[in-house]
């Protein structure tokens, strides 16, 4: 992985002008807020379940990518491959 020093500084967040001319920009910035805002309010239970579904739906999405590609896999080598998938560099 390339270090900061190899791609250079970046702009600070304060020179960087936020584009309010787009609506669809906009938008994704009152998201966000409401987003943060919502998970504010979450107790770390919810925040949990939450989390662990993302997850859950990680591992479905990747199976039904490698069975797309790999149709003919058995149930058991397909889940063998989605784990081999999820763990990247740490397998």
């Amino acid at each position: 992985m390339a270090g900061a020093e190899e791609w250079g500084e970046g702009p600070d967040e304060d020179s960087v002008a936020p584009n309010r001319e787009n609506p669809e920009i906009s938008h994704m910035e009152e998201r966000s807020s409401m987003e943060t805002e919502a998970l504010r309010r979450m107790s770390a239970a919810e925040k949990l379940a939450v989390m662990t579904s993302l997850i859950r739906e990680a591992y479905r999405l990747k199976g039904a990518w490698i069975r797309l590609n790999e149709p003919g896999l058995s149930e058991q080598e397909l889940r063998k491959r989605v784990l081999e998938a999820m763990a990247g560099d740490r397998a």
